[in-house]
């Protein structure tokens, strides 16, 4: 699978010693993006002036858009700078509720 880094920019890095500050700044580096979108639906009815029934519906990442977590950073890994290897989201999942109200 291929990674984030080809073989010669992998080549072009190197890991300062410990107790050492490397030469890359602040957030030189960015992850993948995260979308996610939420919904959710409630429907409210009356039996009397103060009692109702509540039915609601939420769902979560409606899409079921995948989002991936940041690449491993170590540089002697052999997943070095790999994406996909774990993901940061969770698959879509609904969640039903039902309450009545006095």
């Amino acid at each position: 699978m291929p990674g984030y880094f080809t073989a010669d920019e992998i080549a072009k890095s190197s890991q300062p010693a410990p107790g050492e500050l490397g030469n890359t700044g602040r957030n030189y580096f960015t992850g993948p993006g995260f979308f996610n979108v939420e919904a959710a639906v409630l429907k409210r009815t009356k039996f009397s002036e103060r009692a109702n029934f509540e039915l609601r519906f939420e769902f979560f990442n409606v899409l079921n858009h995948p989002n991936f977590g940041f690449p491993t950073a170590l540089l002697t890994s052999t997943l070095f700078g790999r994406i996909r290897d774990n993901i940061a989201g969770e698959s879509r999942k609904i969640r039903i509720g039902a309450k009545i109200n006095f």
